[in-house]
């Protein structure tokens, strides 16, 4: 099996870890130190999950970012901390293994521009705007008829550009995705979205979303939960190709990336997938079903490499 450079936009692992009272290296999750180390390079962006009914959003997203840090104080010599192109670059060229910490769901900011501040100033360098439901700054998808940015939503993206954070779009109604998309000077991301051609999941993006975002430079992370892959019960990675190849068909392939979701859904895990370790092995198989070397390359890692050294500071 081959080993690749890696680059993967979202996973739940803190949550998982917060959960399990565990570390990195121990832990019983998709993304272990062990499972990152079985590819040439690794970096992976740790989501701050909060739920659309955390009471305490705040406090919740400092309390995963205390497990965050904790692990790169542990593992200070297997771990790197991104923070900007140059490290991301060092993790990648160097064969190393590295994070980034972002947030999930801008409800972890109650409402307040100072804590996108804190959060970016703790090391965060990109933020899902919602999860399905409301909050302050706009609706997630699972709002019927949802509405996009709210006058607090536009501060932030703003703030985000101005910092260099990336925008990320995923979870966000469709008013929203086109709200961003005019709102944002600069590319945003789908962290971990599909596409909805192949399997119409909600989630999934529609083509013309796809397209919209790519015109702008911006990338989709293939996302592995074997409900947003597949209309039926399970999954493998002849539904990645399937989407790989519609979304290049759609944006190019300047436009796709990995956003795994690790972590973040139930099992069963798509067929040969089971965590970090088994990037090789989809990749093997993508590359034998005809994607060309450059394309591989560009979908492990080179597009979002590329964003990030677009927007971060």
């Amino acid at each position: 099996m081959e080993r690749y450079r890696i680059i993967d936009c979202h996973c739940d692992t803190l949550c998982e870890l917060i959960k399990q009272g565990k570390e990195l290296q121990e832990g019983d999750v998709c993304v272990s130190l062990p499972k990152m180390k079985a590819n040439t390079s690794y970096l992976q962006f740790f989501a701050l999950f909060v739920h659309d009914n955390e009471e305490t959003p705040f406090r919740r997203a400092n309390d995963l970012m205390a497990v965050y840090k904790r692990q790169l104080q542990l593992f200070q010599s297997d771990l790197v901390p991104v923070l900007n192109s140059r490290d991301a670059e060092t993790v990648i060229s160097g064969k190393k293994t590295g994070a980034m910490l972002t947030l999930e769901n801008g409800r972890s900011l109650e409402g307040n521009i100072q804590n996108l501040y804190y959060f970016y100033e703790h090391g965060a360098r990109a933020m899902g705007l919602t999860w399905n439901g409301a909050n302050e700054l706009c609706d997630g998808i699972g709002i019927p008829n949802g509405r996009g940015l709210t006058d607090f939503g536009r501060e932030v993206v703003s703030a985000m550009n101005q910092l260099g954070m990336l925008v990320d779009v995923s979870h966000i109604s469709e008013k929203g995705f086109w709200d961003v998309l005019e709102e944002s000077s600069q590319p945003v991301m789908a962290t971990h979205s599909n596409s909805r051609s192949v399997c119409r999941h909600k989630r999934n993006l529609t083509d013309k979303q796809i397209h919209a975002l790519a015109l702008q430079g911006g990338v989709i992370g293939l996302n592995l939960f074997p409900e947003f892959l597949s209309d039926g019960k399970t999954a493998g990675w002849e539904d990645c190709a399937h989407h790989i190849r519609h979304i290049i068909s759609v944006g190019g392939e300047d436009c796709i990336g990995l956003g795994s979701d690790f972590d973040g859904f139930p099992e069963p895990m798509p067929v040969g997938i089971n965590g970090a370790e088994d990037y090789g092995f989809l990749f093997d198989k993508l590359k034998e079903n005809g994607l060309s070397a450059q394309q591989i390359e560009k979908i492990t890692y080179k597009n979002v490499l590329n964003l990030i050294k677009t927007i971060l500071k």
